[in-house]
């Protein structure tokens, strides 16, 4: 089957293009798009202007667009250990080419480790650990800074 951009697609990925180190929900991106197109057309702007307008996309859309975009390397398909939800993150920011992710647990969000400490550790696990780190899709859990010394724990791990 042949791909193809519609309307929806085009929203989807501008939202998701600019939140690239966030992780959503099915939910939370179309609620994230109700809300865009609601600014949209609330500051004058056609909801049918053929900008990829978010007019119309439902939870549905979403959930058929997404297995898509993660074919196309556009998106990551994220699970946490202890949460029931699957959430998905933004790939194709230039800002995340050769960067190693970094996800709390506790949180959910997502950091960047820059790309030259990412190209560092991928030389030690190379170097001392025989294994090639592919950047691209990496992502290290564990808690970060403001969760510990909000839990008070600074060893805690989930």
């Amino acid at each position: 089957m042949a791909e193809y951009s519609t309307k929806q697609r085009k929203a989807l990925i501008r939202f998701l293009s600019t939140h690239p180190d966030e992780l959503f929900t099915v939910e939370q991106i179309a609620e994230g798009l109700a809300e865009e197109d609601e600014k949209r057309t609330g500051e004058g702007e056609k909801a049918e202007s053929g900008e990829g307008s978010a007019a119309g996309i439902s939870r549905s859309s979403v959930y058929r667009n997404l297995p898509a975009l993660e074919a196309a390397g556009l998106v990551k398909r994220v699970s946490i250990p202890g949460r029931r939800e699957v959430f998905y993150r933004f790939k194709g920011s230039p800002s995340c080419r050769g960067c190693i992710h970094l996800s709390c647990r506790s949180c959910g969000r997502i950091f960047h480790l820059g790309s030259e400490t990412s190209a560092k550790l991928a030389e030690y696990i190379s170097e001392n650990g025989g294994f090639t780190l592919d950047r691209t899709d990496t992502v290290i859990s564990g808690i970060c800074a403001k969760c510990k010394s909000r839990n008070g724990n600074l060893n805690r791990q989930t």
